[in-house]
């Protein structure tokens, strides 16, 4: 008796091993594809195209937790910095309602010049 407990007991661990690193596979992907999303959004904007902003998603194990989407480079104005924090804002909210986004951008006037000047 006391060996088809410790069988049983084994199984139902393996499945709940199983199961949890099916679901954080699964969040995972969610945030990749949330992340590719947000990345050919701001590539496809000529606005923004040529600008160094690179979106990162990162999500928890929990399900109930948002998914964070840090948005990382350098703009040359402020306006700029708004503009892709809004094409951001959309893209979230048309695919994922529950995520959030972190502005981690850097307004760097002198970046004006080197873009005007062909660098």
């Amino acid at each position: 008796m006391a060996i088809l407990a410790m069988v049983l007991l084994l199984l139902l661990s393996i499945g709940i091993v199983v199961k949890v690193f099916d679901h954080r596979r699964k969040r995972e992907d969610e945030a990749l594809s949330l992340q590719a999303q947000i990345s050919d959004a701001l590539l496809l904007d000529r606005s923004l195209a040529g600008l160094p902003i690179a979106a990162v998603a990162d999500c928890s194990l929990w399900g109930r937790s948002p998914v964070v989407v840090a948005i990382t480079g350098t703009v040359p104005t402020p306006e700029q910095r708004e503009a892709v924090m809004r094409l951001v804002a959309e893209q979230l909210s048309r695919r994922h309602a529950f995520a959030r986004a972190e502005d981690r951008l850097v307004v760097d006037p002198l970046m004006q010049k080197q873009i005007a000047r062909g660098l």
